[in-house]
């Protein structure tokens, strides 16, 4: 055939396009073979009627992007000896099934140092220390294909300096590992299709191998679903286990169960749903427009900006920074924030108290409370009570409303710079040039703390330091939507509470 210009995924020698870009030149057409465990025919394996024995697969004689057709069951161990070809296992009617458990090799199917490689569809079962194993400098493609049950580590192991990119794999029933990434693999895990479950732990990876996951559910499996580092956009995990400097990056990401820190990682989480999560006294990193839903220990370094959170709060030791956030404590029977011996910012929040005689927010000894245009409520006078504190603070520019008890003195001479009351009483605290009235929100039952157009917070506050404060914010329904936010600058008046007008 004539010379073709294809994409750069496909294989062949590089050329120039004229336009800057790098294309692929293909002289030659490719040759197909076939392979299964007895052969047939001539056994040479140039047609599906005179396929080649397993053991005697023609690797020399294949080239370039050839393809080989492995038919129907298997059971001898393949090491594949040539690079740059298609493995497709899903020929209709004749699909393959590779189980090696009664040959027993270290690794039942295995390709080192392949260079490009590509596979399709066939089922790799049985292995004993792995199903699959790769190794050196490959660059491999999967599509389809399943793994199962490998008897004593992991389905698949992806080893070396390669890069690999796994599109609607199934992994299931390993002893261990789903998956796996050793030394400085380079891992994608990708499609909605893709069902790694059953397994020790669906995907785990070490040394200084990386990880990505696309469009993915990964559940079931018995320790976690992902340990060490990720990077994932538009999945759904049930546990997922990082380990001490790992680098945690979710978007668009739901976790069922709980992240569940194993000795301190580094977050970038955004527009998720976690149901739960625990962090270690060094995690660090920033938690932003992601739903919360369990109580948890804020512990480390932690920014928390644009969430909703609907349990209680607890920042105990570090430094961690809370911006533009809705505590609604809806699960909870205790404080909706509480702090101790922690050096906590505090700016532009709505803390919602449900719980009685219970504080919004509650600062306890060893704290250092930096503090601005929040909103403390309750939708119901009952005996909720407002900022409670042990040690002495100043709280300015906030609303404090509909609470049987505004602030409470604990300890300490709390002051109140410019803030608005409103159906509240205050204890042992000195007050500097606070207002009064109904802030006027302007739709408490549907979770909108914005001031109405009469309110007497609007261009009554104390210029400062935090000027940037809520616009406009769609909280979600609290169950699986993560919030949306969007912030303003305070004009020349500054307004109190946490939006601004």
């Amino acid at each position: 055939m004539a010379n073709e210009i294809y994409p750069v995924s496909w294989w062949g020698s590089p050329v120039e396009n004229g336009w800057g870009g790098i294309y692929y030149n293909l002289a030659a057409t490719t040759s197909t073979w076939y392979a299964s465990q007895l052969g047939a025919g001539t056994k040479d394996g140039t047609s599906e009627a005179n396929a080649s024995d397993a053991t005697s697969i023609p690797y020399a004689s294949m080239g370039v992007r050839d393809t080989l057709y492995l038919m129907d069951t298997i059971t001898e161990p393949l090491n594949i000896g040539v690079s740059d070809i298609d493995i497709r296992g899903d020929l209709a009617g004749r699909e393959l099934i590779h189980n090696t458990e009664v040959a027993n090799p270290t690794s039942g199917f295995q390709w080192l140092n392949a260079g490009v490689a590509r596979m399709y569809g066939g089922t790799y079962t049985k292995g004993n220390i792995n199903c699959i194993l790769f190794d050196g400098a490959y660059n491999l493609e999967t599509f389809n294909v399943i793994v199962s049950d490998c008897r004593n580590n992991q389905n698949i192991s992806l080893d070396g300096t390669g890069t690999a990119v796994l599109n609607d794999l199934t992994s299931t029933g390993a002893l261990d590992d789903g998956v796996t990434g050793h030394d400085s693999a380079n891992v994608t895990i990708q499609g909605l299709n893709t069902n790694i479950s059953g397994n020790s732990e669906g995907i785990a990876m070490a040394g200084t191998s990386v990880l990505k996951i696309r469009n993915c559910t990964i559940t079931g499996n018995t320790n976690a679903d992902v340990s060490f580092a990720v990077d994932a956009e538009d999945c759904t995990f049930g546990i997922i286990k990082p380990l001490l400097n790992d680098v945690v990056k979710l978007n668009r990401v739901t976790i069922t169960n709980i992240i569940d820190d194993q000795g301190g990682a580094d977050y970038n989480i955004t527009n998720s749903v976690v149901n739960d999560v625990f962090f270690r006294s060094s995690s660090t990193g920033t938690i932003e427009q992601s739903l919360i839903k369990s109580d948890f220990d804020a512990v480390g370094n932690l920014t928390f900006s644009k969430c909703r959170f609907l349990g209680d709060i607890r920042p105990n030791g570090g430094e961690h920074t809370f911006k533009h956030n809705f505590f609604s404590n809806e699960i909870s029977d205790n404080h909706s924030f509480e702090a101790s011996n922690v050096i906590v910012n505090v700016y532009y929040n709505v803390f919602k108290a449900i719980p009685d005689s219970k504080q919004v927010a509650l600062v306890r000894a060893g704290t250092t409370w930096n503090s601005n245009n929040n909103t403390y409520m309750s939708e119901t006078l009952v005996s909720q009570r407002g900022l409670g504190t042990y040690i002495t603070i100043t709280e300015s520019n906030s609303i404090i409303t509909n609470l049987n008890r505004g602030f409470n003195a604990y300890g300490g001479s709390p002051i109140s710079n410019t803030n608005l009351f409103y159906n509240a009483t205050s204890s042992g605290v000195t007050e500097n040039n606070s207002v009064s009235g109904d802030p006027l929100f302007v739709d408490v039952a549907n979770d909108d703390f914005s001031l109405g157009a009469l309110s007497p917070a609007i261009g009554a506050g104390l210029s400062l330091t935090e000027n940037e404060g809520i616009d406009t914010a769609n909280w979600g329904n609290g169950v699986d939507e993560s919030p949306i936010v969007t912030t303003k600058l305070q004009g020349a008046n500054w307004d109190i509470g946490a939006y601004i007008s």
